[in-house]
């Protein structure tokens, strides 16, 4: 399964993208240096917070406590919303959590990870969407925000 996340299909899939941010002005090499040198320890900084905080948004919906139902009925919050949001956050902290190593050796498997998590990003703004608790704004800010620093720095990792 990993395979497919960093083999050709996803290859092919990156380029996709690629020609989007290809005309865009470029990041200093200074910059770039910088960000692919703290890359690896935001990841597993940001894998271990995603992954802790999934882990609890999916527990505290699943226990259906008083403070759930009282955010059902009042605050108009539903809880399959923070199950969902959960398990994205889960799955987004495990591929940063499974980029650490790549990245820090500089390898394009890593940045594919994280390319990933990115997309997994946008279906966490989806999400919000369809349950009535995002913006598309924010969202499309974010992913090319996103896709272009990600796309900055690609040429650093093989």
């Amino acid at each position: 399964m990993l395979d497919k996340l960093t083999g050709k299909e996803a290859t092919g899939l990156v380029g996709s993208f690629e020609g989007v941010f290809k005309g865009l002005p470029h990041l200093p090499k200074g910059v770039i240096d910088f960000l692919v040198s703290i890359a690896p320890w935001l990841a597993g900084l940001g894998g271990l917070l995603s992954l802790f905080s999934g882990i609890s948004s999916v527990f505290m919906t699943s226990r259906r406590n008083e403070f759930w139902a009282y955010v059902d009925r009042y605050a108009g919050v539903n809880s399959a919303y923070f199950t969902v949001i959960g398990v994205v956050a889960i799955l987004l902290g495990l591929l940063y959590l499974m980029a650490f190593t790549p990245l820090k050796n500089k390898k394009l498997s890593g940045w594919m990870y994280l390319f990933w998590g990115q997309l997994l990003s946008i279906l966490s703004g989806v999400a919000g969407l369809v349950f009535g608790y995002g913006g598309i704004v924010g969202t499309l800010i974010g992913a090319a925000i996103g896709f272009y620093v990600l796309f900055e720095v690609k040429a650093s990792y093989k």
